[in-house]
């Protein structure tokens, strides 16, 4: 029988998730690290719980009643696993393959230099033959680090590079990162969870590290980057997004003075267009407000509660 490492537990949230769980499962089971898994699915309509079950892996498999969505499952998932004495939690996302190393690369670095709060593998696409299309984005950010990009072109990588941000389909997170800035936080529904974790970790003084020698592949394919058509309601979505991760950044000094000072000028907007009876803009204009004004409170509690150190927002 294979012995387990119980300092390193795998956290994934599912939902409709049925086109990718079975690869995923079958890349944890193949992993030369065996650990112990948890899958949080919030109440899949198609056949990912069954498939789930019915696989050899038979990960601890928790269904929520309604969706919670990416950040509360996964503070579920990790708050389990923490409790039950992970010391280090690996998130993988549903639609992410690990290769049979990656695991055992991302441990052994680890245990050479603790010193980062997360680290990522390098993301590859569903294909594994190039880059994922948003990893893409911010491997080649010459602003995030200029260093990388120039030694990748020279083939001279070095082990690890510090980046602002590296989205959450494969993170390994040790327990001293959870006790000290939390889980993710509530305020953010469905995208920007990772954004706003990511800003935590720097505000409190960690680090995140790409390790170049361990990869992922992740099958989500490219998606539609057309900007949306202004007040539209993907458009007031993203706006609502983007005001969060701004905003709720505890390191922004910018809140409050400068989002009131925003709120003020889309009311200002919204009236103009009211007097030259553009109709649209008007009520586009006073839609931004009205989001505005609906999230201050919300993200002023934000601000308050994660600038201070603690594991907020799970339930360790």
């Amino acid at each position: 029988m294979v012995e387990l490492d119980s300092r390193l537990h795998i956290v994934v949230a599912t939902y409709n998730g049925a086109r990718w769980i079975e690869k995923c499962l079958d890349s944890i089971l193949n992993s030369s690290v065996k650990t112990k898994t948890w899958i949080i699915d919030n109440n899949s309509e198609d056949e990912t719980v069954q498939l789930i079950k019915n696989h050899p892996l038979r990960p601890e498999l928790v269904v929520m009643k309604t969706n919670l969505g990416f950040g509360k499952a996964n503070n579920i998932g990790v708050s389990r696993a923490l409790n039950d004495g992970a010391e280090i939690v690996f998130l993988l996302n549903q639609d992410a393959y690990l290769y049979s190393d990656t695991l055992q690369k991302m441990v052994e670095f680890h245990s050479s230099d603790s010193s980062f709060g997360i680290l990522s593998p390098i993301h590859l696409d569903g294909m594994g033959d190039k880059l994922d299309y948003n990893f893409g984005r911010y491997y080649t950010d010459f602003r995030a680090s200029s260093s990388l990009m120039t030694d990748a072109l020279r083939r001279q990588l070095k082990s690890v590079y510090r980046l602002p941000f590296v989205n959450a389909a494969a993170w390994f997170i040790p327990r001293q990162t959870f006790e000290k800035i939390g889980g993710f936080d509530p305020l953010f529904s469905h995208y920007g969870e990772d954004d706003n974790f990511c800003q935590r970790l720097h505000f409190h003084g960690m680090q995140l590290g790409l390790v170049t020698d361990c990869f992922i592949r992740h099958d989500r394919g490219e998606r539609d980057h057309t900007k949306p058509k202004l007040f539209s309601e993907l458009e007031l979505k993203v706006f609502e997004r983007k005001l969060k991760v701004r905003y709720a950044d505890p390191s922004n000094p910018a809140f409050p003075e400068k989002y009131d000072e925003e709120m003020s000028n889309f009311l200002k907007w919204s009236n103009r267009n009211r007097i030259k009876m553009n109709s649209h803009s008007a009520k586009g204009y006073k839609l931004k407000a009205d989001i505005m004004k609906s999230l201050y409170q919300a993200i002023r509690d934000s601000r308050s509660k994660t600038s201070s150190a603690g594991a907020h927002y799970l339930d360790i």
